[in-house]
């Protein structure tokens, strides 16, 4: 410690007494610290107090404590935990002005023009992963003809197991009852189940397995995919476990999955008689759930150098591709018109191979319909046919060719 500093190191820390608390003194104390004090607080909190500044700033805390110390409060005032925990306080209710709606949860899941593609896109993506993509048959049905879905099956011979049936269909079974206090028409939702029925022997492996398959496919389509986790396996009786893969926030967890194993069945749904010797495995998908999850998932709040942004999963946004025509006053009409025809043929080409574009002058609709990538053309596109394709997630553009392009689209957003 400096020379100029040993002034504050004689001294020994004062204690009041209890009858102190009570009765401030009207002689303000005078307050100094010792080494020892000084070399303490050093340690705790890794603030050098070895300047004149450091000093007077320690001098002025302690004083302001011992002012705190016997400052009198009066009996009718509470403190503020006290008031939001016991009155019921109401929060304002802000609207959003500006920008166009994915979903509205006041009156149930009531998608907007955008939500309404989301939710067909994780549908097409559910139906792709779960019916066509497994390595057993799985077959399209209804609850009420999987009877006669399984005897038809039996007729023509096909029984291989595993076999699965898979529903897609509204279901009235609550989910989140937790986000059903503040929303309670959120009863009714879109899901979709498959019902595997396999040997006994292969019951369990499958069950783990398809656990991992679901978690990675849901993963996958997260902008932070540890959000998504399994809760503890549970067991609903001597022969059936379930487990649900739910997502994380600091709001909540919102279950968008259930997972069961059941040995030892004799009847499917209570209904179709079965061998003794089969297990069930069912997922069942809350589509509707599973879309306001990705979307708080993707919604990156706003701050101090960023505002407020929408970072869908390519694979889920309603468009993939925006084509913006910036309107020029330097520019010739003629020039013009051969840019937008250029750019309708290009939006036409990617439309004819099933990718979902969308056509605007304006950046501004481009930026919230949350295009991905976005196409624009400049004066040499006419001549040498490449074009400037801008990714708004990393910000950063490529040069591709007309001839590239469907093929550079599909290899980024499927």
């Amino acid at each position: 410690m400096c020379t100029s500093n040993l002034k504050f190191t004689q001294f020994i820390v004062r204690h009041q007494n209890s009858s102190a608390l009570k009765k401030p003194s009207s002689k303000e104390p005078e307050i100094k610290i010792s080494r020892e004090t000084i070399a303490k607080l050093e340690r705790l909190s890794l603030v050098d107090f070895g300047n004149e500044a450091g000093i007077k700033r320690l001098e002025a805390a302690i004083k302001f404590a011992e002012q705190l110390r016997s400052l009198k409060i009066d009996d009718s005032i509470k403190p503020m935990y006290c008031v939001l925990e016991n009155e019921n306080l109401r929060l304002r209710h802000d609207k959003v002005t500006d920008g166009n709606t994915f979903l509205n949860l006041d009156r149930g899941f009531v998608f907007g023009p955008q939500g309404k593609l989301l939710r067909r896109n994780l549908e097409n993506l559910w139906f792709q992963s779960n019916i066509i993509k497994p390595f057993y048959n799985v077959f399209l049905t209804s609850t009420d003809k999987v009877s006669e879905t399984l005897e038809n099956l039996k007729t023509l011979g096909i029984e291989e197991k595993p076999l699965g049936i898979a529903i897609i269909e509204e279901s009235k079974n609550s989910w989140n009852t937790e986000i059903l206090n503040a929303y309670p028409k959120l009863n009714s939702h879109r899901t979709g189940k498959v019902t595997i029925i396999t040997n006994a022997n292969e019951g369990k492996e499958l069950y783990h397995k398809t656990q991992r398959e679901r978690k990675i496919w849901w993963r996958k389509l997260s902008r932070e995919p540890s959000r998504f986790k399994f809760t503890d396996s549970k067991k609903l009786s001597k022969n059936k476990d379930t487990t649900e893969i739910t997502v994380n926030f600091e709001f909540g967890s919102i279950v968008i999955e259930t997972i069961t194993h059941q040995q030892d069945i004799k009847k499917l749904n209570n209904q179709i008689e079965l061998n003794s010797n089969v297990h069930i495995i069912e997922h069942k998908t809350s589509l509707d759930w599973g879309s306001l999850a990705l979307l708080c998932d993707a919604y990156d709040p706003e701050s101090p150098e960023n505002p407020s942004q929408l970072k869908l999963n390519p694979k889920l946004s309603p468009y993939k591709v925006g084509f913006h025509l910036p309107f020029t006053c330097e520019e010739s009409s003629d020039m013009s018109e051969k840019k937008r025809r250029f750019m309708l043929y290009l939006n036409n080409l990617l439309r004819s191979k099933g990718i979902e574009t969308i056509f605007t002058t304006s950046l501004k609709g481009i930026k919230s319909f949350q295009v991905p990538l976005i196409i624009t053309v400049d004066d040499t596109s006419l001549q040498n046919g490449i074009i400037q394709v801008w990714n708004q997630l990393t910000t950063l553009a490529e040069s591709v060719h007309i001839t590239e392009l469907p093929k550079y689209i599909l290899s980024r957003c499927n």
